[in-house]
């Protein structure tokens, strides 16, 4: 397990370094060659010739040069492309160092550690909604089914305001505890009927190798369910 020390240190590192930290909101190029985040609208050209990493999906780990910044869409322009395209829910980070120096090199590597042996201790939010399909369906509310490292989800908050008296729904948390192994459940809840009060918080544990909520509605319509989760990661 690393130590309080290691977590400073990671947590000085990002905090001096870090421009900007963000989910991406829309699929970027096929090529990998773009990454969108709206909520970049309107902000300044900070971003060109600064580092880009990406911290999550088919392209963790990598970082690429921002050379071009469309404050109308929030679309960032990399060259050369990831090796894979970038897709919504993202997390990316935008680095005041230029690609190619020496100390862009030494970033990589000390991330590409902590990733691995400690959770990087930065409260993350996203959220989203869930509409459920019926019985005998769990549809997923959150996962991260492949962390790149020990992580702790904190909390995942789903709002019953559409519920209604015919409704009944089963949420559900499920772990991975080894390398490619299946999600096993670890506790389930059912709600019945109009709730009160309305938010439900669903607390998650430390994890290594994969975590999912999800919720079942074994009576009544399809609803909509918003979520929200707090992550440290």
């Amino acid at each position: 397990m690393a130590n309080k020390g290691h977590a400073l240190s990671r947590d000085e590192l990002i905090r001096i370094l870090t421009a900007y930290s963000g989910w991406t909101t829309t699929n970027g190029a096929a090529d990998g060659s773009t990454l969108i985040d709206n909520k970049l609208i309107g902000r300044n050209q900070f971003v060109p010739n600064k580092t880009i990493l990406i911290g999550s999906g088919d392209a963790r780990d990598e970082t690429q040069r921002a050379t071009v910044f469309d404050d109308t869409t929030g679309e960032i322009t990399v060259d050369p492309p990831f090796n894979a395209q970038i897709v919504a829910g993202t997390l990316f980070r935008i680095i005041n160092l230029p690609t190619g120096s020496s100390l862009a090199a030494i970033l990589d590597t000390v991330l590409a550690i902590f990733n691995l042996v400690n959770a990087m201790l930065i409260l993350e939010e996203t959220g989203g909604v869930v509409t459920t399909t019926g019985p005998g369906t769990e549809d997923v509310v959150y996962i991260n089914d492949d962390p790149a490292g020990v992580f702790k989800p904190k909390v995942v908050k789903i709002n019953f305001t559409n519920q209604t008296a015919a409704e009944i729904v089963v949420v559900r948390t499920h772990y991975r505890n080894e390398a490619g192994g299946g999600f096993i459940k670890d506790d389930e809840v059912a709600f019945a009927g109009v709730q009160d009060p309305l938010l439900k918080n669903v607390t998650l544990q430390p994890n290594r190798f994969g975590v999912n909520v999800t919720i079942e509605r074994t009576a009544g319509v399809a609803k909509a369910y918003k979520w929200e989760v707090f992550t440290e990661s």
